[in-house]
């Protein structure tokens, strides 16, 4: 949940309008300059995927304007992706099942 409120709230609730008005209101500037620094951010956990968060981010901006500049639903939507995301990588990790018992030392 925190780095859904936390991305959400930085980047379409804070830069996004800033950018927008320092931009002349020029919502396509400021979406694009907000999508860009977003998937730069997950360049280095996200290689060549960061492009494609970085088109997700600016879809977000979008809704994000279309709702009022409220970012409820982007928060919405980075929660559940997060959490499909964390519980495939969780699924599909190859773990050995090792079961240990210790019993203690009885001396005679």
């Amino acid at each position: 949940m925190n780095a859904a409120v936390g991305e959400e709230a930085a980047f379409r609730g804070w830069l996004l309008p800033v950018v927008y008005q320092n931009a002349g209101q020029r919502f396509a500037v400021a979406n694009g300059i907000q999508g860009a620094l977003f998937g730069a951010a997950h360049l280095p956990d996200a290689g060549w995927y960061a492009a494609v968060v970085g088109g997700w981010a600016m879809w977000e901006g979008w809704v994000t304007k279309r709702n009022g500049w409220s970012v409820r639903e982007s928060v919405f939507h980075h929660f559940w992706y997060d959490a499909a995301i964390f519980t495939a990588a969780l699924a599909t990790q190859h773990r050995e099942v090792e079961a240990r018992i210790t019993f203690p030392t009885i001396r005679f």
